[in-house]
């Protein structure tokens, strides 16, 4: 009986994430020819990095940005109290596209990067903001692409997660989570005009109209909020946002992390944020991957017919064949598909540490406490 269960759940999980992708992925097509196309009207846009001891990732991204022949285009750079050498690296390009800039001193109640992106948005000249992370490099056509996506959504925002450039073993089994999870979990998809989820975002990528963002109040309105697109996710649907959450390959690439440290950090520190710093919710979520990760090998090797053995397969045909659609467009190698079981097991230590280190009050990222202040 379980293993029938089993079956169907896993079939109306295909179905479920397929209907997602297809909303998700619905102007990939138009997107190829955007460069070609170069459609009016070509609105300006302001490119906003803030950057904190960014120096072994800001050149690159500024180069990768650089590279777009986009005719309307600003890039500001907004140094966050580096103790690095982030400022030089950026002053050392010399392009006159570049506006460098040091961020005034934080005020008391400002937390992560929601200061230098306020300041960001203020110095912004364009009606379009994009709101970059360091650690992300744009294809040379990306900035036309945009144009084109405001062009056919009238989007007031448009977010969706970068290609990853994995850079570790362990980015190799842990990050497929990353893009996964929202098509997995979130109903994206439209039936009709309507849409379930109205609103959804990634951190590292967020294009906004700059008349939008002011009538919300932006990063100063979630200046305590340390997971900035949870905070500014929820500060949209507040205000009605028409936002899209779409495929971003075609357009951004991030390296999130440098080290296996870095890996293990980041994710202890987003797990318990992302989830509201709700220790249920991250049970849940551990108990969803069990479900997809483990269960299918566990059914594999209860069988006691041939018809168990079909279906033990059918499943795990499923979940590994959604695992190589997705490390295939998301940039990860042919054998991450197949370390599900390992995947999980790192994220419950990760999950036993995010929820510990929350409640301990003893958490830090690039430096700084994120949980005393």
């Amino acid at each position: 009986m379980i293993h029938w269960i089993m079956f169907w759940i896993s079939i109306g999980f295909l179905i479920y994430v397929s209907l997602n992708w297809l909303t998700y992925a619905r102007f990939n097509r138009v997107l190829d020819r955007a460069e070609k196309d170069r459609q009016k009207p070509v609105r300006g846009l302001s490119v906003l990095i803030p950057a904190r001891n960014e120096a072994h990732n800001i050149g690159e991204c500024i180069r990768s940005i650089l590279r777009n022949d986009y005719p309307f285009f600003e890039l500001v750079v907004m140094d966050d109290g580096s103790t690095d050498n982030t400022f030089q690296e950026v002053a050392d390009i010399g392009d006159d596209r570049i506006r460098l800039f040091r961020a005034p001193e934080k005020p008391k109640g400002w937390v992560g990067k929601n200061w230098p992106s306020h300041q960001l948005a203020l110095k912004a000249k364009h009606p379009i903001l994009l709101f970059m992370d360091a650690d992300t490099r744009l294809t040379s056509d990306a900035l036309w692409r945009l144009n084109r996506l405001f062009t056919l959504t009238n989007a007031d925002v448009i977010s969706g997660c970068p290609k990853q450039i994995p850079t570790s073993f362990l980015d190799r089994v842990l990050l497929p989570v990353v893009p996964i999870l929202p098509l997995a979990t979130l109903p994206l998809f439209k039936i009709g005009s309507f849409r379930f989820v109205r609103s959804a975002l990634h951190g590292a990528f967020i294009v906004i109209r700059k008349d939008f963002y002011q009538k919300t109040g932006g990063y100063e309105r979630i200046k305590d909020q340390w997971v900035d697109d949870a905070a500014l996710n929820k500060l949209f649907v507040e205000h009605h946002s028409k936002t899209e959450m779409l495929d971003m390959t075609k357009i951004v690439s991030c390296r999130m992390y440098t080290t296996p440290k870095d890996t293990i950090d980041g994710i202890v520190r987003s797990l318990y944020y992302e989830l509201f710093g709700k220790t249920p919710l991250i049970v849940f979520l551990m108990a969803m991957l069990f479900l997809a990760a483990i269960v299918p090998y566990i059914l594999l090797f209860a069988s006691r017919s041939l018809e168990q053995v079909g279906l033990s397969l059918c499943v795990l045909g499923v979940v590994t064949g959604i695992r190589i659609a997705f490390d295939r467009r998301y940039g990860f190698p042919w054998y991450s598909s197949f370390s599900f079981p390992l995947m999980f097991f790192f994220l419950v230590y990760a999950a036993h540490k995010s929820i510990k280190g929350s409640k301990n009050k003893n958490m830090t990222w690039k430096g700084r406490s994120i949980t005393d202040e």
